[in-house]
C-alpha cells in the first residue's frame, strides 16, 4: 500500500484504498516528467489538495477525483479513458472542475466567465464539483509566489471575488479566512505589513485582556455545572482591513479584534451562558446577534455579543454548541453524508437552493460581463435575511426592496406586484428591506412592469426578468411585416446608407482643403513649436492621448482634415497602428525657446486618503510657479487617492521636479506621467 494512501485512511478507514491507490497511480504516471513552478513533482499539488479533502471528512470518490483533476487539462489523458476506469461519477467530478480548453475567447474576462459558467453548472448537479475546487484553489494559493506577478495579482483578486465567497456561502469559514488574507497580503502587500506591525505592537496587551475575560468567565460558570470549552480567537487580517477601509474607522474603534467562544454541550446552555455574561459585563446596545435561531442560510450559528471588560474596553463573546462548532468551520462538509455516492439528506438540497439559481443564469445570460456581474451582486454581496408570511426564511443582497422579494418568489409574483406589507404595514415598493422583517407580496391581475421598475430593484435576476418582460411586450405591439415589406426596408435603409456615406466623404473633402488654405494664408514657420521636416505652413495640434512636451520624443501624424497631430513616439496610440496607417506618420521636430507657451502635461497622484493633502499638492504647485489646468480625484478599491492632474508645463525638466517635490509630500506613494 503506497503511503500516501495510508496516510487518506488515517481520516477515514472506511475508504476504499484501492480506488485511491488506482486513482493516484494514474495522477502520477501520466504527467511525469512534469514540474510544478516551484520546481516540485507534479503529483505533489493533487495530493495535497486530496488531503484537504480528507481533513473536511469528503468521501472516496470526492478524494479520487482531487487527484484526478488536473489530468484530463494537463496531459493527454482523455475523458473516455477516465471513463472506462473510475467511472462516471468520478470523472463528472473531475470534468466539472477542469477548465475549458481548445476554446477562443475574445477577452481574458470572457475566459473567466465562461469557466465559472461551467463550474457553477456542474456544482448544480453535484456540490462535491465546488469543494474539490475550492481546495484546489486554497493549495494554489498556499504556493502562489512561484506565480509571476501578473498572475498572482490576477488569482488573488479572482479569489476575492468568486471563491472566498463562494466558501462563505458553504459555510466552510475555514477557507474562507485563509484565502481571503493570503489574496490580500499580494494584492495590497503595504496595508497587510502595516496592519500586521499594529496588530503585533497590540498583541501583549490584547492577550492579557483575552486571559482576564477567560478567568473571569470561569470564575462565573464555575458552579453552574456547565459543561463548557473557552479560548480567545483573534479576527482575520482581511476582516479587520474591510472594516477599516468600507466602514471608515481606525484600528481601536473596532470591536471584535479579538473574541473569546465559549463552546457548550446543548442550546439551553448557549442561552443560560449568554444569560451569566450579561449578569457580569454590560452588553453593548445593537451588538448582540442570534444565529441560533434564525441560522445563515449557510447553516452558520452561535450567539455573538460584545459586552465593556471591567478595563472599560469592549470585546466580542460567542457561544455555540460543538455540533455548531463543527459547521462553522466546515459548513456543509460537516454535514456530508453518501449513500450510494449520492447526496444523503433532502435537506441539504433545500438549504443550498441558492445554488440552484445558477440554471437561470445559465439559460438567460449571454453577456460574460453581465453573468459575472449577476454572480457577484446576486451571489456575494452583503445579505439581508426577511421572512414570507409562512416564516420561510428568504435571503436577498443588502438594499434590496420588496419588489425583488416578489421575484425571487416567483416571475409571476414580481410582474403582478402593485404594493407590499413589511410587518403588516403598507409599504412603498423602493423601500429598503431590513433584517428579521416579514414580507407579503399584493397583486393584481392587471398589473404589469414597467421600464421605471429597473430603478428599483437591487437583484440582477429581477432586472433580467423585467427586461425580458419589456422586450417580449413591444415585440407583441409591434406588427409582423410580411417578408417583402421587410426587403424592401432593408434595400431603402442600404440605399441611404451609401448616399449618406458619399455626401459624408464630398463634405470632409472639401473642409480639408479649406482648412489646408487657410492654414498655409495664416500659419507662420514657427509652428506652435513645432516644426514638419520638409513641409511649412501646416496646420499643427498636440494629441491629448499623451499630451507631448518639449524634451519628448514626437512624431507627427497626417489628419484627415485637421492638420498634423503630434504624438509622443511611445504614445500607445502610436504603437498600436496597423501597418497600412504608418504610411501617414512623418518626422517632426521642436523649435522650442524660452519664449514659447508652456503645454498641457497629463500627470498622476497616488497617496494615502488624509486631510490636507490637496492642500499640500496646490501649495508644491505654486511654489514652483506652475498652474493647475484641471484636477480629478477617486478612490481605489485599498481606499488610496487617485489624483489625475494637467499641468502647465515648460518641457520634460519640469515633469522631473514636479515629480520629485510631489513624493516629498506626506502620505504619497507615487507620482508619475500618464501615458495614453
Amino acid at each position: 500500500m503506497h503511503e500516501y494512501v495510508e496516510q487518506l485512511l488515517g481520516y477515514n478507514p472506511h475508504y476504499d484504498a484501492q480506488l485511491l491507490k488506482r486513482a493516484y497511480e494514474t495522477a502520477e504516471k501520466y504527467p511525469r516528467g512534469q514540474k510544478r513552478k516551484s520546481g516540485e513533482d507534479y503529483i505533489i499539488h493533487p495530493m495535497a489538495v486530496g488531503t484537504i479533502l480528507a481533513d473536511l471528512g469528503m468521501d472516496e470518490d470526492s478524494i479520487a477525483a482531487s487527484l484526478l483533476h488536473d489530468v484530463l487539462e494537463d496531459t493527454d489523458y482523455t475523458l473516455e479513458q477516465m471513463e472506462r476506469d473510475f467511472g462516471k461519477e468520478i470523472t463528472g467530478l473531475v470534468d466539472g472542475v477542469t477548465k475549458l480548453k481548445n476554446i477562443s475567447y475574445r477577452s481574458k474576462e470572457e475566459e473567466q466567465a465562461e469557466n465559472i459558467r461551467k463550474m457553477f453548472f456542474a456544482m448544480t448537479k453535484d456540490i462535491r464539483v465546488l469543494l474539490i475546487k475550492l481546495a484546489d484553489r486554497l493549495h494554489n494559493l498556499r504556493t502562489i509566489n512561484y506565480q509571476t506577478p501578473e498572475k498572482i495579482r490576477e488569482k488573488c483578486q479572482e479569489t476575492l471575488d468568486i471563491y472566498a465567497p463562494l466558501a462563505a456561502r458553504l459555510g466552510i469559514y475555514a477557507f474562507k479566512f485563509e484565502m481571503e488574507d493570503i489574496a490580500f497580503k499580494n494584492l495590497e502587500p503595504n496595508a497587510y505589513e502595516e496592519l500586521d506591525r499594529e496588530m503585533k505592537k497590540r498583541q501583549v496587551n490584547r492577550q492579557d485582556a483575552i486571559d482576564e475575560v477567560i478567568s473571569d468567565v470561569h470564575k462565573l460558570l464555575g458552579d453552574t455545572g456547565i459543561e463548557y470549552e473557552i479560548y480567545g480567537r483573534q479576527k482575520h487580517y482581511y476582516s479587520i482591513y474591510k472594516k477599516m477601509v468600507y466602514q471608515n474607522r481606525q484600528l481601536d474603534e473596532i470591536f471584535d479584534l479579538t473574541a473569546v467562544r465559549i463552546i457548550v454541550d446543548s442550546v439551553k446552555d448557549c442561552y443560560g451562558v449568554l444569560g451569566a455574561v450579561h449578569t457580569m459585563w454590560t452588553p453593548i446596545p445593537g451588538r448582540f446577534k442570534d444565529y441560533v435561531a434564525m441560522p445563515k442560510t449557510n447553516r452558520y450559528q452561535s450567539l455573538h455579543t460584545t459586552v465593556i471588560a471591567k478595563s472599560g474596553n469592549p470585546f466580542e463573546i460567542q457561544i455555540r454548541t460543538k455540533e455548531m462548532h463543527r459547521v462553522a468551520e466546515y459548513g456543509i462538509a460537516a454535514h456530508w453524508k453518501y449513500k450510494e455516492g449520492r447526496a444523503g439528506e433532502d435537506d441539504d438540497e433545500t438549504k443550498l437552493a441558492w445554488l440552484r439559481q445558477t440554471l437561470e443564469w445559465q439559460q438567460e445570460l449571454k453577456d460574460p460581463e453581465e453573468f459575472m456581474e449577476t454572480v457577484k451582486m446576486d451571489l456575494f454581496s452583503n445579505q439581508v435575511f426577511v421572512f414570507t408570511p409562512k416564516g420561510d426564511v428568504m435571503e436577498l443582497p443588502a438594499g434590496s426592496t420588496p419588489l425583488d422579494f416578489a421575484f425571487k418568489v416567483h416571475t409571476d409574483v414580481g410582474g403582478k406586484c402593485v404594493g407590499a406589507k413589511v410587518n403588516g404595514k403598507m409599504v412603498p415598493i423602493n423601500y429598503e428591506l431590513q433584517n428579521g422583517e416579514i414580507v407579503s407580496i399584493i397583486t393584481s391581475s392587471n398589473a404589469k412592469p414597467s421600464l421605471d421598475w429597473l430603478k428599483i430593484v437591487k437583484t440582477n435576476s429581477a432586472k433580467n426578468k423585467i427586461r425580458q418582460y419589456l422586450k417580449k411586450e413591444a415585440k407583441a405591439q409591434t406588427p409582423e411585416k410580411t417578408a417583402a415589406e421587410k426587403a424592401k426596408e432593408a434595400k431603402e435603409e442600404a440605399l441611404q446608407k451609401e448616399q449618406e456615406r458619399i455626401a459624408e466623404e464630398q463634405r470632409k473633402e472639401k473642409e480639408e482643403a479649406k482648412r489646408l488654405e487657410q492654414a498655409k494664408k495664416k500659419a507662420p514657420e514657427r509652428t506652435e513649436g513645432v516644426r514638419v521636416k520638409g513641409v511649412e505652413n501646416l496646420l499643427i495640434r498636440y494629441a491629448k492621448c499623451c499630451s507631448p512636451v518639449p524634451g519628448d520624443d514626437i512624431i507627427g501624424y497626417t489628419t484627415k482634415g485637421r492638420g498634423v497631430s503630434i504624438h509622443r513616439k511611445d504614445c500607445s496610440n502610436i504603437c498600436a497602428l496597423p501597418e497600412q496607417e504608418c504610411a501617414r506618420l512623418i518626422p517632426v521636430s521642436w523649435i522650442y525657446d524660452e519664449s514659447s507657451p508652456n503645454f498641457n502635461a497629463a500627470m498622476t497622484l497616488v497617496a494615502e486618503d488624509r486631510k490636507g493633502l490637496m492642500s499640500d499638492i496646490s501649495k508644491t504647485c505654486t511654489d514652483m510657479d506652475i498652474n493647475i489646468n484641471g484636477l480629478n480625484l477617486k478612490k481605489d478599491k485599498a481606499g488610496m487617492v487617485v489624483v489625475d492632474m494637467t499641468l502647465s508645463i515648460a518641457n520634460t525638466g519640469d515633469i522631473l521636479k514636479v515629480i520629485s517635490k510631489m513624493k516629498q509630500i506626506r502620505g504619497v506613494v507615487d507620482v508619475y506621467r500618464a501615458n495614453a
